[in-house]
């Protein structure tokens, strides 16, 4: 970093080089952060910017406590002196415009009295237009520094808020979640509420925990600016107080003709600011709604296809972005009713003071009175601005209370993770873990709002009361010995995940009133004695490569590392991917089985070598038989007898009750823990009870039962025996179990090694923007419109301008008028009306043209946005397979947010400053003809300079867009994984992780805007270098005539003051158009997704069969490629293909039940996805009922299917919308399915099933068993008659599997059943069982069939539990 240019020149030197470098680059490649890092300064160096941060919250912590954070003390100390700066040269330079403006009316003066004779009076006369374009020339390099400092403070905004915000979010309880009450609501259900109750609501409610992704972008990107707009607040308000000084000079008490038109101008400004405030607010809130639930759709779409669910959900998103639209349509219908007024009282104020003063008496002809006009016109501007300025601060307002109020928020109690040695108790050194008298709840999401209100015992009686309806879990003392191991052990929500959390301070204290009055008294104990490792039950990983998962940040020690890849038995399957332990994994591991994900992330916990291992059911995916090798090789031999490493196992596998370890067992019921023996040994013995009707059916499963803890040992001893036997089948075996491994990632991956890392780098546009985006973008405005809308701003300029040329002739009436000016003149005889016409004519212009703006903006939102979602929900799997959630949210957050709001004011300001110059050329032209060929010249020359910078402008804001969008990948992968995180102690390496990101999205972004000053400086160059040559020809011409209209020269240097900043800011807004149509590009990257079309009927009809009222479904020769979506069976080239399924064939009959088995990878899941048509087939076909389903809609063939996945998707709503979110059935109907099956969440002993229960965002207040209930009942309601189950049973306790099952075949009586399954549980029920090995069928038969192939592939898993 001590390299790097401390800051730009004013030339911007430094990015001529990038220029010079990047335009050699992209001959050969496209630009890469790594280029752009040596041309980035200290000043705008993120790293360094960080350093200082932290060194000041660390200098000043009183300051920047958890639950109170100054964000304010950071931009006072980080960004004041900035500030200060930034405000002193913005004065200056809009100082100098006012300085022109005298020096104008100077001129005019002396040409009023110019006498050709006198050469001293030309002399000044000459003097004077030298140092007006001195002046502005000044004032020109005044605005570029300026603007530099403005870019400056944005990218050290931008890191500071995202660094903090990232920080945050690593030691808060609940990220990025969003409760909303509408959000709970069924479509059919939602009923409008006036806007009083929303107010009301607003103000009574605890306020909504922002979205992250939100908060990272457009309230981070409102922040950027916040010293920028209060700058220019201040300035504004400055040069609005000299121009109305200015204007009180020039004609005096007249002034106050207008001063009642200039209060109603404020106060309507005010009233309008006001409402748009209130707008953006709401729409902020509805903004995260939309966003957050637009994550969770995503996160499922696997099952909102499977069950057809794609209308109804894009319906709910497209509901709240009605709302949010609705508020942002209100907020810019008042922004544009400003501009309209603004646009319109430079014509309205000069009608009035000019009336005022010629009706005072005064001759027009003895005014400047285009100095009178320029004067109006920066009056107006700084007018115009000061209305801005304030709606920009209310909105960063907003945007600032959003980041404070999330820095604010409550953190985890750290103290009580700290490994603590220097206790001299001997109990508590003995001690791993100790809790006494806690109660814990699920963490709330809301935020409540700090009140001036003493009297608040009330309140907080009533939040209690209201909790009392969540799930809580108790715990009076528990206690864990270092060194042991413990089972936790419970039914499906009884708390066994939740005291795992709590343990990790994941969970949220319970304070009783009492408590929260004095927590002096109480009796609580919170020690946890040793660091942590946690493996969940939803394995988290990251998009790195496997070793670098597993190292998670340690430094690489190659004998831990092999020896943790052995005991998790991952060698094998590293030798399937060719490059081993360096392949990257894919979002959440999706091209890994989930037994892999298991397996990687307890390989990370072991080489993590921590003191107090916490394991949530983490066999739950494995093969049996694979389960039981890494419980005894990982938790019995290792971490406890070699390692005596303190072990939590919270397990649905009674199984590993049996260990000849002495353990401790934990049962919870209902979110406390019992100690009562007698009940543990009865719901033990009552949980195996099930499991052993079965065994004695079974003839080759031993007898088994289950007994206390004090029976355990013994029980071990007598089955010492049979454990050698055991082992020794699997050895006779191992060598043919071992060829089944090898294959079994195989049919698994997707793509090859490289496709997977490409993956990982988002495509990149490159050259020009096609013309294509353009028309597309246009056309989502209507093209007929956009044509009006162009021309209507022609008509104002050209009002303005035929305003200008009235006034000339007014004051030379001797003066030739044209046809326009003569007819006006004939029409209206008086002045004030002439006047009064002309100014009412822009006025009306100005409303049509702002009106036509509104609906052409609305129209291209909606368009736009609708069709992103629609794509994005319609999509094929594939299309989720190879984005990323961050990038696809990126879109619908970033984006959309550049296309409501940049894009189309881009847009606007483009056409209003394209408007400005023509007219401003057109005005001068019209007095200097031969002025055309200097404008060619400046125009060609402002060409030349565009074509340099903006093919380097687009790649860089690409490029940018791509590490935006890397940022958010970051975020949305970390959040899942943040509990993990947190347990490891390992925030600063994700912070690290974070930093990188965040270097590359700062320096692009700084190069970005760079750019955008280089350009600037160079065309204000050239602006001055138009005025230099107009000056100079009015010099010229009044030595060569003195006799020319001096009107004319005045008239034409007014024009060369407004063109210079014109020409600058229309070459600046031509390129800042054409970047943020780049937001607009990234979208159309989406549009050409392949659909599926839900209800459109295929339009080529496939061969159908004979029906066969036996038959319920026919697989006829499906082979299935992941790597090739659809192909003609002539153009596959086999040898490079590897199908999931190859050449699969099987006839169903109707009321059949069939089991699909076999190892992970071999196929199973591949089935199900050719039956729903999530992934196209290679070739082949599938009937049902001999109809091809090729030949229904996808509404139609999913409508015939109930399915229940492992993994089932929730969302944010009531318990009855989560069941039936198409309000097909009525709440009756579904509480007496829910009845008839005798099923319950059994939270808090809520039974029977209470469908207002609330689930929070994907379910998170769930355990993984209870969400698998939910997908059976809603499988009940459903009541087809082909019933799908993928691993439906994984995550149960024995009881509720025993009952589940027994429940799934009560329910498919006379129903097809098609089951995949690795339990050993009711397999010999099923009247046949299909075994799978690499795609294909190896063994199909009944139970007593499959056992009587001697050495046959069933016979092999079977006697491995393998399943």
């Amino acid at each position: 970093m001590s390299n790097l240019d401390k800051n730009y020149d004013l030339l911007f030197q430094k990015i001529s080089q990038f220029i010079s470098f990047s335009k050699k680059k992209l001959k050969s490649s496209q630009i890469q952060n790594e280029d752009i890092a040596p041309f980035i300064t200290q000043s705008t160096c993120s790293d360094i910017q960080i350093k200082k941060l932290e060194r000041y919250i660390n200098q000043n912590k009183q300051y920047f406590k958890a639950n109170n954070f100054s964000l304010f003390r950071i931009y006072l100390h980080l960004l004041g002196q900035s500030h200060l700066l930034g405000f002193i040269v913005r004065l200056v330079g809009d100082g100098m415009t006012a300085l022109g403006i005298l020096i104008l009316d100077l001129i005019t003066e002396e040409l009023k009295s110019y006498n050709s004779e006198s050469q001293q009076q030309l002399k000044y006369i000459v003097l004077l237009m030298i140092g007006l374009v001195f002046n502005f020339t000044i004032r020109n390099q005044f605005t570029c520094w300026s603007d530099w400092l403005s870019s400056k403070q944005q990218a050290q905004m931008k890191s500071t808020l995202q660094y903090l915000i990232y920080k945050k979010s690593l030691l808060v309880k609940d990220f990025s979640q969003i409760q909303t009450s509408e959000q709970n609501l069924s479509v059919n259900d939602q009923k409008p509420q006036s806007e009083e109750q929303n107010q009301e609501n607003i103000n009574s409610s605890p306020m909504e925990l922002p979205n992250i992704n939100n908060l990272l972008t457009s309230d981070t990107e409102d922040q950027a600016f916040m010293f920028e707009r209060f700058s220019r607040f201040g300035v504004n308000l400055s040069m609005l107080i000299a121009a109305t000084c200015l204007i009180y000079y020039k004609i005096g008490s007249s002034i106050l003709g207008g001063s009642g038109l200039f209060i109603f101008i404020v106060c309507f400004n005010f009233i309008v600011n006001y409402f748009v405030k209130i707008c953006f607010e709401k729409m902020y809130t509805a903004k995260d709604q939309r966003v957050s639930l637009s994550k969770d759709v995503i996160e499922g779409i696997k099952s909102i296809k499977y069950l057809g669910w794609e209308e109804i959900f894009l319906e709910k998103i497209n509901e709240i972005r009605k709302r949010e639209f609705k508020y942002f349509q209100i907020a810019k219908i008042c922004e544009q009713s400003l501009s309209v007024m603004f646009s319109s009282v430079t014509c309205f104020l000069s009608y009035t003071f000019i009336s005022t003063f010629v009706n005072n008496g005064n001759k027009l002809q003895d005014s400047n009175v285009f100095t009178i006009i320029a004067t109006f016109s920066y009056f107006t501007f700084t007018l115009t601005a000061v209305p801005e300025s304030i709606q920009s601060i209310l909105k960063c307002f907003i945007s600032y209370r959003r980041i404070q109020s999330y820095l604010n928020m409550k953190e985890i109690d750290q103290n009580c993770l700290i490994q603590n040695e220097a206790s001299n108790s001997q109990l508590l050194n003995q001690t791993a873990i100790l809790i006494k008298s806690m109660k814990f709840i699920w963490p709330s999401n809301q935020i409540q709002r700090q009140e001036k209100n003493y009297n608040s015992n009330q309140r907080k009686q009533q939040n209690l009361q209201k909790n009392d309806d969540q799930f809580q879990l108790c715990v009076e003392n528990f206690q864990i010995e270092k060194g042991s191991l413990n089972f936790v052990i419970g039914k499906i929500g009884s708390g066994k995940t939740a005291l795992l959390l709590s343990i990790l301070r994941e969970m949220e204290q319970k304070l009783e009133l009492a408590q929260q009055q004095d927590q002096n008294k109480s009796n609580e104990q919170f020690f946890i004695n040793g660091s942590l490792a946690y493996v969940a039950q939803n394995h988290w990983l990251q998009s790195k490569t496997i070793k670098e998962n597993i190292l998670f940040g340690q430094d690489y020690n190659k004998l831990l590392y092999n020896k943790c890849i052995e005991l998790c038995e991952l060698q094998q399957d590293l030798e399937q991917f060719s490059k081993g332990d360096l392949k990257i994994l894919s979002s959440e591991g999706s091209n890994l089985s989930g037994g892999q994900k298991q397996r990687m992330a307890l390989c990370r916990s072991l080489y993590a070598n921590k003191d107090i291992y916490l394991l949530d059911d983490i066999f739950s995916s494995l093969d049996a038989h694979v389960a039981e090798r890494i419980f005894q090789n990982v938790v019995i031999k290792y971490l406890i007898k070699e390692k005596q490493k303190t072990v939590i196992l919270a397990t649905s596998h009674y199984s590993f009750l049996l260990t000849e370890q002495q353990s401790n067992i934990i049962y919870i019921e209902n979110g406390v823990i019992v100690n009562d023996k007698n009940i543990l040994k009865k719901y033990i013995e009552d949980s195996l009870q099930k499991e052993n009707e079965e065994d004695q059916k079974n003839p080759l499963k031993v007898n088994q039962k289950f007994y206390s803890n004090q029976d355990y040992q013994q029980l071990l001893e007598n089955n010492q025996k049979d454990i050698k036997i055991q082992k020794q089948k699997e050895q006779e075996i191992s060598s043919q179990v071992e060829l089944l491994k090898k294959d079994e990632t195989k049919s698994l991956i997707t793509e090859s090694d490289n496709n997977e890392e490409d993956q990982q780098i988002e495509y990149r546009e490159q050259g020009k923007i096609k013309i294509n985006t353009y028309l597309d973008f246009f056309s989502s405005m209507t093209l007929f419109l956009v044509g009006i809308q162009a021309l209507l701003f022609f008509m104002i300029q050209g009002a303005c301008t035929l305003i200008d040329y009235w006034l000339k002739n007014q004051i030379n009436q001797n003066e030739d008028q044209g046809t326009i000016l003569l007819l006006i003149n004939q029409q209206f005889k008086k002045f004030e009306s002439g006047f009064l016409f002309l100014t009412s004519l822009q006025l009306l212009i100005a409303l049509l043209s702002y009106t036509t703006f509104i609906i052409t903006s609305s129209l291209s939102s909606n368009r736009i946005y609708n069709k992103l979602m629609n794509c994005i929900i319609n999509s094929k799997m594939p299309f989720f397979d190879r984005n990323p959630i961050g990038r696809i949210l990126n879109r619908l957050s970033d984006d959309i947010n550049s296309i409501d709001e940049s894009l189309q004011n881009q847009y606007k300001y483009c056409l209003e400053q394209v408007a400005y110059v023509v007219g401003y050329i057109t005005g001068i032209c019209i007095q200097y003809p031969w002025m055309i060929f200097f404008f060619i010249f400046v125009f060609l020359l402002a060409a030349a300079f565009s074509n340099t910078y903006r093919p380097i402008s687009r790649e860089v804001t690409r490029l940018d867009t791509i590490n935006q969008g890397a940022l958010l990948n970051h975020i949305n992968e970390s959040c899942k994984g943040f509990s993990t995180v947190r347990a490891f102690n390992k925030q600063a390496y994700m912070i690290d992780q974070y930093l990188e990101k965040l270097r590359n999205n700062i320096n692009s972004f700084v190069i970005s805007l760079s750019l955008h000053c280089w350009v600037y400086s160079r065309s204000l160059l050239l602006a001055n270098g138009i005025q230099f040559i107009i000056a100079l020809t009015g010099i010229i011409l009044i030595i060569m005539d003195p006799s020319i209209n001096k009107d004319i020269i005045v008239l034409t240097l007014q024009y060369s003051i407004l063109f210079s900043s014109s020409v600058a800011e229309t070459a600046v807004a031509f390129n800042q158009f054409e970047i943020e149509m780049i937001s607009f590009e990234r979208v159309k990257q989406f549009f050409s997704n392949d659909l599926e079309k839900i209800n459109q009927q295929p339009k080529s009809k496939h061969k159908d069969i004979q029906s066969n009222s036996q038959l319920q479904v026919q697989f006829e020769n499906i082979s299935l490629s992941y790597e090739v979506e659809s192909s003609t069976e002539e153009s596959l080239n086999e040898q490079n293909i590897q199908y999931a399924l190859k050449n699969f064939s099987l006839q169903i009959k109707k009321g059949e039940k069939v089991a699909f088995c076999g190892r992970t990878g071999s196929g199973k899941t591949s089935i199900f996805n050719c039956l729903f048509r999530l992934y196209s087939i290679s070739k082949g076909d599938i009937f049902i009922e001999g109809q091809n389903i090729q030949n229904l809609s996808l509404k139609q063939l999913r409508d015939k299917i109930s399915i229940i996945p492992q993994f089932g998707f929730l969302f944010n709503a009531s318990l009855r919308d989560n069941l039936d979110p198409l309000q097909i059935h009525s709440t009756e109907e579904i509480s007496k399915i829910a009845k008839s099956y005798e099923l319950s969440l059994d939270v808090q002993n809520k039974s029977p099933l209470d469908l207002n229960f609330e689930i929070e965002q994907s379910g998170k207040n769930l355990s993984n068993g209870q969400k698998q209930v939910l997908n059976f009942l809603r499988v009940a309601i459903n009541n087809r008659e082909l019933i799908c189950l993928d691993e439906a049973t994984s995550n149960m306790d024995p009881q509720t599997n025993s009952l589940i099952s027994d429940k799934i075949f009560e329910l498919s009586q006379g129903k097809t059943l098609l089951v995949i399954t690795h339990r050993l549980e009711n397999i010999e029920k099923y009247d046949r069982i299909i075994v799978m090995d690499n795609g294909q069928i190896v063994e199909s038969g009944n139970y007593q069939q499959l056992l009587s192939i001697e050495g046959g592939f069933f016979n092999k898993l079977k006697q491995n539990k393998e399943f």
